[in-house]
């Protein structure tokens, strides 16, 4: 099962690779942004997916 939950992008990781680091509710995790790329991966700085 896959879930989905909301998440505050505050850091890119690996550019390369599109990994970035997300917050939610005070935990932060390293996740994939391929799904979420449309975009240059420096705009994505401050969004909530």
């Amino acid at each position: 099962m896959c879930l989905g939950v909301p998440a505050k992008v505050v850091k890119i990781v690996d550019p390369i690779n599109q990994i970035g680091l997300v917050e939610t509710c005070g935990v932060r995790r390293e996740v994939s942004l391929t799904c979420i790329a449309d975009l240059p991966l420096d705009d994505l700085l401050g969004c909530w997916f």
